[in-house]
């Protein structure tokens, strides 16, 4: 069997992206409006609600704040339901406000969606920069929801844009901040994009040590997640020559996700 190795990142990264966002609440309360409240309060646990909700509003008459407040909400809402945004016309709004008046709190979300909205559009070193500004902000407040995400995404956006080893410090930013937070699903995400950091760096041998010490792992997350880290550490074997423990890495995965 020939393995399409390289092909399966993506499905990786929208499983980790989904676990990553669950217990997501956006903050952006300081322009109160009943609207955007009830938007905002279904996307915690029910984002498709936020999304249905986002459209039923008329922005009309909104003044500059509440219009920038409803362009980051529903940038939110889309990125949340998985729905891809590849312009930033949704949220341009909220990027031209908050650039002046947010607060820094404001300034380091809407970096952040901005960021995410320019990665999916393949923009990566734009991205990269709205990313680093969303974790000056992020680490300017001391914040520990956002941020450790900001930092995971950035140091994927220097991988995707073949600076693998700048990644490395944002991910291992974000890792220490794990380390003091009850996020086990977050500090999972991060230690493994550190191990395809590695990978993507030629430094094989590094990666593979994480991905066998999350193999060897009884957390929760990391038995849950055990396929994928199988994926990982089947790909470095595979590119080491090791074809047959590759074989047994990569086996069970592809039996799954067959078209992979």
């Amino acid at each position: 069997m020939i393995y399409k190795i390289g092909k399966s990142k993506r499905i990786i990264i929208q499983i980790f992206a989904a676990l990553l966002l669950l217990p997501i609440v956006s903050g952006c309360k300081s322009k109160s409006t009943p609207e955007l409240d009830i938007v905002e309060s279904f996307m915690r646990e029910h984002p498709d609600s936020a999304l249905y909700h986002i459209y039923k509003i008329n922005p009309e008459n909104f003044n500059e704040a509440q219009f920038a407040r409803y362009s980051l909400l529903k940038s939110q809402a889309l990125y949340r339901n998985e729905i891809e945004l590849t312009s930033d016309s949704i949220i341009r709004p909220a990027v031209e406000y908050y650039s002046e008046h947010g607060s820094d709190y404001e300034k380091m979300l809407m970096h952040y969606y901005y960021g995410e909205i320019l990665s999916c559009a393949l923009k990566y070193n734009e991205a990269i920069i709205e990313l680093e500004k969303g974790a000056h902000y992020g680490r300017k407040i001391k914040e520990e929801f956002y941020f450790p995400r900001i930092l995971i995404c950035l140091g994927m956006a220097y991988s995707f844009a073949f600076d693998a080893e700048d990644s490395f410090a944002p991910l291992r930013e974000a890792i220490e901040i794990y380390k003091k937070t009850d996020e086990p699903i977050g500090r999972y995400y991060a230690i493994f994009e550190l191990a395809e950091a590695y990978e993507c760096s030629m430094q094989r041998d590094s990666a593979k040590i994480i991905f066998k010490e999350l193999l060897e792992s009884n957390d929760s997350v990391a038995v849950s997640m055990r396929l994928y880290t199988q994926y990982g550490l089947g790909v470095c074997l595979y590119k080491d020559s090791l074809y047959k423990e590759s074989l047994e890495m990569l086996e069970p995965y592809y039996a799954k996700y067959p078209d992979k």
